[in-house]
């Protein structure tokens, strides 16, 4: 929604009513289940300070407009878990973490209060992220259409076994991630098992990426190798020529830049935020 907040570089929704999302900000923390919103809103101190608010003279009514009519409440589905009336939301920051209570108290008041500034704010990093998002949603579709194309000239060149095909990729990978393979790039990116590489690159990286991989299909085309090896080299020589374009215009190589969450997230993120934003 427009004006959600951020923490940790983590968006914390709002709903129609304004209310927070607690669900996001209990993965900020990355805290374990037992201090999920589900089970704090199950504390009696949360059910009084819950009753409280709800009878509140200052804030009854604005309550009892609100779809639910009440200071809280679970949504399950696409966009759901708990959202919470902003006292409410500040009290689970609190219980998260101090740190993180301090930044939504601050944040979470001047957004309920109509602070024109940091919605102007908040709206402008919605939009950075959505940009982002998209971009990397695109460097993946490129990256598996370009790898599709290289692996066609690598059957000219006489690749027949799929780790043959694989060491195409890894010697792209070699020469842009100086040395390292794909296992050596998940390890680094401290990636779960079955997690991709690919799913886990910001949008600056899988698009260096992109273009490594087309350059290596582009001079294969042309030079039309006829032997694995020179396939491979070809393969690491693009990765090693895209890396230092990378150092002297961006002056940071691949394996220093950020591991940003997955692609599923940042799908569903960029999905939430083209429903949220005007035309």
């Amino acid at each position: 929604m427009l004006g959600d907040l951020k923490v940790r570089d983590i968006l914390i929704a709002r709903d129609a009513d304004g209310y927070f999302s607690l669900t996001d900000m209990w993965r900020a923390a990355g805290e374990e289940d037992h201090k999920s919103p589900r089970k704090w809103r199950t504390f009696l101190y949360v059910k009084e300070l819950t009753a409280a608010l709800e009878q509140n003279v200052r804030h009854k009514d604005v309550i009892a407009k609100t779809k639910g009519k009440t200071a809280s409440y679970a949504k399950s589905g696409k966009g759901g878990g708990t959202f919470a009336h902003y006292i409410l939301a500040v009290a689970f920051a609190e219980y998260l973490n101090p740190e993180i209570g301090v930044e939504v108290r601050e944040i979470a008041t001047r957004v309920w209060g109509g602070d024109v500034s940091v919605l102007d704010e908040f709206n402008r990093r919605v939009v950075a992220q959505a940009e982002e998002d998209a971009l990397r949603l695109h460097n993946r579709a490129e990256m598996t259409a370009r790898n599709k194309d290289l692996a066609k000239e690598g059957k000219k060149a006489g690749l027949r076994d799929p780790w043959e095909y694989a060491e195409l990729h890894n010697e792209g990978y070699r020469g842009m991630y100086d040395g390292r393979d794909e296992d050596a790039i998940h390890a680094l990116k401290r990636l779960k098992k079955g997690q991709k590489i690919l799913d886990f690159m910001t949008g600056p990286e899988g698009a260096a990426n992109v273009f490594r991989v087309t350059q290596a299909q582009v001079r294969m085309s042309r030079e039309k190798p006829t032997t694995k090896g020179q396939a491979y080299r070809i393969a690491r020589e693009a990765g090693e020529l895209t890396r230092k374009a990378m150092g002297e215009i961006g002056g940071v190589m691949p394996e220093d830049m950020p591991v940003p969450d997955s692609l599923s997230d940042a799908k569903k993120r960029l999905g939430a935020t083209k429903k949220a934003l005007p035309g």
